[in-house]
């Protein structure tokens, strides 16, 4: 249990310090970009092309994590938000990608039209073997209760 301790959180935070006192990415400025970055590419309107940029630039962000600077102590909070933010980035990512189609405030511009034949559905998305697996389930027209979580239709 020590050596998993050491190995998974003392040595990386060690690390940090240390590259905070030459070298390495500060999380305050990586959070204030991905914040930056998401509002411009998911906020509304997106298509194929920006919704590729936005699923690099995560990846990207994810590398940058790897050469963080933890200053002080609430870093390490920081960066456990942040990554947290780039998993939330992702499956919006993922669901809008796999959405062709124009809904609400998800407008797609190179699929601008509703299509509520095939798009009547909820996206669940899960992690598996560390990929993201989003999937369509199709839903009644009326809340259906589905133990813990109750399902609303979408349009």
């Amino acid at each position: 249990p020590n050596d998993v301790l050491e190995a998974l959180v003392v040595e990386p935070i060690r690390k940090a310090k240390e590259r905070a006192k030459s070298s390495g990415h500060d999380i305050r400025e990586l959070k204030r970009k991905l914040q930056k970055t998401m509002w411009e590419k998911l906020l509304v309107e997106k298509d194929a092309a920006i919704l590729a940029s936005a699923r690099e630039y995560v990846l990207a962000e994810r590398d940058r994590l790897e050469s963080l600077a933890l200053k002080d102590n609430f870093d390490l909070v920081l960066a456990i938000e942040h990554k947290n933010m780039l998993d939330v980035a992702e499956v919006i990512i993922e669901a809008a990608d796999l959405r062709k189609e124009s809904r609400g405030s998800h407008y797609r511009t190179d699929h601008p039209e509703r299509n509520d034949r095939e798009w009547g559905t909820n996206i669940f998305v899960t992690r598996r073997n560390g990929a993201l697996h989003p999937e369509k389930h199709s839903v009644d027209r009326e809340w259906t209760d589905r133990g813990k979580v109750r399902l609303s239709p979408w349009g």
